[in-house]
C-alpha cells in the first residue's frame, strides 16, 4: 500500500494547524509523499490550508550579507530560507561571484533606465548587448526602479492576411506568423476575430506558395 493511501487526514490537518507557515512541499517532506498528493488531499477533504506564495524577488545585497555571515550554508538551506528553487539560489550565487553581473555594468544600467524610463527589456538588452533575461535579473537583483513595459501589439492588415491564407492553403499558423513577424497567438486572434478562412492542419507540412 502506498504512503499516500496511509496518510491520515486528521493528522494532516493537525500538522497544518500547528505549522501554518509550512509550504505544501515542506508538508510533503514531513509525510514522505509528493506535494501533489498533499494538494490532492487538501482539495478532496476541504482542509483548512492557506497556500504559500514563493518569493519572486530577493534583495541581492541582503542575500550576499546572509551568505557571507554563514559561508557554510548549503544551496538547499538557502532555497528553504528564501522559499525559492535551488536554481534561483544558484543564479544569485552567480551574481554574487560576478559571473552574471559582469555581463552588464549595473551603474550604467541604472543610469540608462533613469534617462530612458520607457525603454523595454528588449531595447535594454540590445543596448547592453545581452539577453533580455540578463537585464531582468539585474534589475530584480539590484532593486533598480523599473516599470516593465507591455509589448505594443503589432496591427496586421486583415486584407493581406486573408489573401495570404486564401492563396496558400498549405501554410500552417507558424508559417503565417513568421511571414508577418508576429506570434502564433496573434494569428489565432485574427483568425477568430475576423473569421478568416484558415483550416487547421493535421500536421506539419512543407511550406508551399502558389504563383
Amino acid at each position: 500500500m502506498s504512503r499516500k493511501a496511509k496518510l491520515d487526514i486528521n493528522e494532516l490537518q493537525e500538522y497544518i494547524n500547528e505549522n501554518p507557515d509550512k509550504s505544501a512541499k515542506d508538508i510533503a517532506e514531513h509525510f514522505e509523499v509528493s506535494a501533489t498528493a498533499i494538494h490532492y488531499h487538501i482539495k478532496k477533504h476541504n482542509l483548512s490550508y492557506q497556500k504559500k506564495n514563493r518569493i519572486t524577488s530577493i534583495n541581492q545585497n541582503e542575500f550576499e550579507d546572509s551568505v557571507k555571515s554563514n559561508p557554510n550554508i548549503s544551496m538547499k538551506e538557502l532555497a528553504k530560507k528564501y522559499n525559492v528553487l535551488e536554481s534561483t539560489i544558484s543564479k544569485r550565487m552567480n551574481i554574487m561571484n560576478k559571473t552574471i553581473s559582469s555581463e552588464i555594468d549595473i551603474d550604467k544600467l541604472r543610469k540608462y533606465i533613469e534617462k530612458n524610463p520607457i525603454a523595454t527589456l528588449d531595447e535594454l538588452g540590445r543596448f547592453f548587448n545581452v539577453n533580455r533575461r540578463v537585464v531582468q535579473d539585474a534589475i530584480k537583483a539590484y532593486d533598480i526602479h523599473y516599470t516593465r513595459k507591455k509589448p505594443i501589439s503589432k496591427k496586421l492588415n486583415v486584407d493581406e492576411l486573408r489573401a495570404l491564407i486564401e492563396q496558400n492553403q498549405k501554410l500552417d499558423r507558424k508559417d503565417i506568423a513568421k511571414n508577418f513577424n508576429v506570434s502564433v497567438g496573434t494569428i489565432d486572434n485574427y483568425i477568430k476575430k475576423y473569421d478568416l478562412p484558415y483550416k487547421p492542419k493535421p500536421g506539419r507540412k512543407k511550406k508551399t506558395f502558389r504563383n
